[in-house]
Parts: structure tokens; sequence; C-alpha cells
């Protein structure tokens, strides 16, 4: 979309049950009754959500008989990229991977995730730091502000451990 804004991409994401719908059509086409049967708001509120969405240019539809099928906009992100790029400023991917490999263990690391945006209180404490966001597995769980979520505690160590090295291999130059 030529007239796509960063600003436009982060302020739809910026709302969990919009980046829940992205997830869901990462899965393939959807209609709006597909995604509100997954969804913890009806067929109007996701109609609205797919709107913000649409015109974010991270979503597309087409029209199938009586219904419209939403799919993710090829290259939806691509206004996003250039910040996010920002945030690791001065740590190539490699070099992140390299960490994650050293904590976690080559074999539990996933290298094809596909690029997500953190939540939004995490973009309030980026107004004032630069940050990056990663997910450090959880397990089984229900999603995060879900009340059946179930936080990992085993995983603290892991998360604190990345964002230690990270800072000693930077301060090492």
């Amino acid at each position: 979309m030529s007239n796509q804004s960063a600003e436009a991409v982060f302020d739809a994401l910026g709302e969990p049950v919009r980046r829940r719908i992205l997830e869901l059509l990462h899965d393939g086409p959807a209609a709006v009754g597909q995604l509100a049967q997954r969804l913890p708001v009806g067929r109007p509120a996701v109609s609205k959500h797919l709107r913000v969405l649409s015109n974010a240019g991270l979503v597309e539809h087409s029209s199938a008989g009586t219904r419209n099928l939403y799919v993710l906009a090829p290259g939806g992100m691509a206004a996003a990229l250039p910040f996010c790029d920002a945030l690791v400023s001065g740590h190539t991917l490699e070099a992140l991977e390299e960490v994650a490999d050293e904590i976690a263990g080559k074999d539990k690391v996933a290298r094809d995730t596909p690029p997500l945006m953190g939540a939004e209180d995490f973009a309030y404490m980026l107004e004032e730091r630069p940050g990056a966001f990663i997910y450090v597995g959880n397990g089984d769980s229900a999603m995060l502000h879900h009340p059946a979520y179930d936080f990992n505690d085993e995983a603290i160590p892991l998360g604190t451990s990345y964002w230690v090295r990270l800072a000693e291999r930077a301060l090492a130059g």
C-alpha cells in the first residue's frame, strides 16, 4: 500500500484482538464469522477491527459469494520494518540468534517465526528507551491477558540471561 505509514501499522497492532486476528489470518483466508468464533469478541467488533487493519494496509479482502474473505496483505508490515530494524541498533539478527543459541540451545531457537509486534504496554516503554521484544517459550497456555493464562516461572532465567548476555556483548564492544 503506497500511502501506508508505520504509525498506522503500529496503531493497528496496539490492540491485542487485532494482533490475534493477524495470527489467525496467517493460517489462511477467513470470513468475519470464522474469526469471531475464535475470538473473545462478536462479529460487529471483528468487522471494526478488520477495518482498522485494512486501513493500515495489513489485511485485504475479496468477495466470495455473499461474504468477504480476509487475508494478510503482502508486504503489510513493510512500513514498520525500518523502525523495527532500528530497535536492534547495532545488533545483527545473527548476533541476536547467537545469544539465543548460547542461552537456550541451538535446537530450541525458532528461526522461522513470522515477525509479531509486542503489546501496547510495551510501546509506552519504547517511547522512553529503545528496545526489542522477543518471545520466550511459555509452554501450552492461553494467550496473555486471557483469564486462563498461566505464566511459566521457569522461563524467567532464560529471558533475563538472554538480555544480560546481549548487554555484556554490547559493553565488550
